[in-house]
C-alpha cells in the first residue's frame, strides 16, 4: 500500500504541474508614462526594442498582446497602416546583456488592431492580439523583441512599442550599421530617456519537462501493479 500511494501521489503532483494557461507580461499601458519606444523595421536603418522577461517554468505560447502607437518623426505621421506585418524574436541573455545574435524569430503578420480609446499627446494608442500560436519557450530570462515593418513610410507612422510602468529593463538597438561615429546605436542599448518595460502580455501553457509524461506512465503502472499484487 505504502508504494500505491507514493505512485499516486508523483501522478498526482506531475497531473498539478500541467495546470492552465499562464499570463505573463506588463498588461496594458500605463498612461502616466506612456512613451513609446521605436521598434519598426522601416525607420532608417531600422531600430528594434527588446523587453527582458523571466519564465518560470518551460511553456508554449499561445497568444501576445502588445499595446503601441504610431508616429513618423520626419514628416509627423501618425497614420497607421492598411495592414501591420510584426515580427517576433527572442535574443538569449549571455553575461546580463542581450545577445546580438537571434535565438528564435518568427513572423506574426497583422494579428488584430483594436484602437484602445485612450491616447499619448494626439497619438492613438492601439492593442495588438496575435492568436492561436504554437511557440516553445525555455525557463529562465530572455530578450523579448516585437518590430513591426510599416507598410509606406511616407505615409505611415512608424510603430512605437509604449510602456507599462517607470522601471525598466529595455533594450534597443539599430538593425543595421550606423555611421561613423554612431557604431555603439548597433550592439543592445538599456533604454534610458524611454525607459520602462514595454506594455506586453503572453498566454503560456505549461509543458511538462522530458520525461514527466513516462514518468506518469511509469506511476500509473506500479499503481496498477501493486493494487493487483495486494488483492
Amino acid at each position: 500500500m505504502r508504494v500505491q500511494c507514493t505512485a499516486l501521489c508523483l501522478v498526482c503532483m506531475l497531473a498539478s504541474a500541467a495546470h492552465g494557461d499562464v499570463t505573463l507580461g506588463t498588461g496594458g499601458p500605463n498612461y502616466d508614462s506612456v512613451n513609446g519606444l521605436l521598434s519598426d523595421f522601416q525607420q532608417s536603418y531600422g531600430q528594434v526594442v527588446g523587453n527582458e522577461i523571466t519564465l518560470p517554468f518551460a511553456g508554449r505560447i499561445t497568444s501576445i498582446t502588445v499595446w503601441g502607437l504610431y508616429y513618423n518623426y520626419k514628416n509627423y505621421t501618425n497614420t497607421p497602416p492598411e495592414a501591420d506585418n510584426f515580427t517576433l524574436r527572442f535574443h538569449n541573455i549571455v553575461g546580463g546583456d542581450p545577445d546580438e545574435s537571434v535565438a528564435f524569430e518568427q513572423n506574426l503578420g497583422a494579428g488584430i488592431r483594436t484602437f484602445t480609446g485612450e491616447a499619448f499627446s494626439d497619438l492613438k494608442i492601439y492593442k495588438y492580439e496575435f492568436q492561436n500560436l504554437n511557440i516553445d519557450v525555455a525557463q529562465g530570462t530572455t530578450l523579448l523583441s516585437i518590430i513591426n515593418d510599416t507598410d509606406n513610410p511616407q505615409t505611415d507612422g512608424y510603430w512605437h512599442w509604449v510602456s507599462a510602468n517607470d522601471w525598466g529593463n529595455t533594450w534597443w538597438r539599430r538593425e543595421k550599421s550606423q555611421p561613423t561615429g554612431q557604431e555603439i546605436t548597433f550592439y543592445w542599448t538599456k533604454g534610458s530617456v524611454y525607459d520602462g518595460d514595454r506594455a506586453f502580455e503572453l498566454t503560456v501553457v505549461p509543458v511538462p519537462a522530458p520525461g514527466a509524461a513516462l514518468l506518469a506512465f511509469i506511476g500509473l503502472g506500479m499503481a496498477g501493479w501493486v493494487k493487483r499484487r495486494v488483492a
